[in-house]
């Protein structure tokens, strides 16, 4: 008698398949704001690991913040972003140093201020991509 192996799912492994599908299939706008939405979603994980004292969550969590926006700060090009690419960087940088400090001082205001000013780059980002006129591949 043949017991057939079953496979098992899990909840999440639908979810990661899509998202992987998603992100390489994205245009390069899009997978911008899907890094600004990865970004947000760990400094809100370290804003609630900083207000519940939990460093086994908040480290991580900074961790992949500070990976992200290290992920942001390579992606821009200076030579075409001019002006744009340079004050992004000064954010980025500034950002990474203030995460590289709340894992000594875990501060959930400055968390909040920081993924706040995240949120406004992630929002000003998608309303210029839906604005830009789709091109054509000739």
């Amino acid at each position: 008698r043949h017991h057939r192996s079953r496979r098992v799912s899990h909840p999440g492994m639908t979810t990661n398949k899509y998202r992987e599908t998603e992100i390489l299939s994205a245009a390069p706008e899009r997978l911008l704001i899907i890094t600004f939405d990865g970004l947000i979603a760990a400094m809100t994980r370290a804003r609630v690991a900083a207000a519940a004292s939990r460093a086994d969550v908040l480290l991580p969590a900074l961790e992949k913040s500070r990976d992200i926006l290290g992920e942001l700060l390579a992606s821009l090009d200076f030579n075409r972003g001019g002006a744009i690419a340079r004050q992004l960087s000064s954010i980025y940088v500034f950002q990474l140093g203030q995460l590289q400090t709340m894992g000594i001082a875990p501060d959930v205001r400055l968390l909040e201020r920081l993924t706040a000013q995240i949120r406004e780059l992630r929002d000003a980002f998608a309303e210029i991509a839906a604005r830009a006129p789709q091109m054509e591949v000739a």
